[in-house]
């Protein structure tokens, strides 16, 4: 889940970045996109780093 969260993020930002590149409706819809998957991939990472971070009982 980490190496997917780190994916999205990378993919998100870059996806920002080629937006302002594109002009008119496209690029707004791509800026959206990328801002999407961008958040996705903190909120992935933020679970993987919760999830290593819990103690396991066995009772």
């Amino acid at each position: 889940m980490k190496v997917t969260g780190l994916l999205l993020l990378i993919v998100g930002i870059i996806g920002i970045a080629v937006s302002f590149s594109i002009s008119g409706l496209i690029g707004f819809g791509t800026f959206l996109v990328s801002l999407l998957l961008t958040v996705l991939g903190i909120v992935l990472l933020i679970k993987a780093k919760n999830r290593r971070r819990r103690s396991y009982s066995f009772r």
